[in-house]
């Protein structure tokens, strides 16, 4: 799935989450200090509480609300309560974190647009996020 060649071990593992900026490097002009972002490429290594990517691997999704730098890294690093420190982001920093599983769930509904409530989908072992995404959004859209 992923070109597994291109890491060595040791290294960090992940290519799902949500970040915090904390700081940024001389010459970055499209992020900024409490900025969110999302990891771009797979294999970023977002198993961490802390690192440091470059800008072009990164997409800011918005921006963390009125809070202190201690506010900040209480949410990058121990996920803080969203709804009081991410007031200025599109969606609670939870499903951020998993945008891409959100993404594919709604991909897979979409893909026969006939579909109306009352409709039955057939998800075989939804015990996977995608899975558990998928029944979701069948309960929200009325489908059995």
């Amino acid at each position: 799935m992923y070109d597994e060649t291109s890491k060595e071990c040791p290294f960090v593992a992940g290519h799902d989450g949500v970040a915090a900026v904390a700081k940024v490097g001389p010459g970055v002009k499209d992020l900024a200090e409490g900025d969110v972002v999302l990891p771009t490429i797979p294999l970023l290594g977002t198993w961490t509480e802390a690192a440091v990517v470059q800008a072009k691997h990164v997409v800011r999704v918005g921006k963390l609300g009125s809070c202190d730098a201690a506010d900040r890294a209480k949410v990058a690093g121990t996920g803080a309560d969203s709804a009081t420190v991410a007031d200025e982001l599109p969606l609670p920093l939870e499903y951020l974190a998993v945008h891409r599983e959100l993404l594919l769930a709604y991909k897979l509904l979409e893909v026969d647009s006939s579909m109306k409530p009352g409709d039955c989908v057939v998800i075989n072992a939804p015990n996977s996020t995608v899975g558990r995404i998928l029944l979701q959004l069948c309960k929200l859209l009325k489908l059995r």
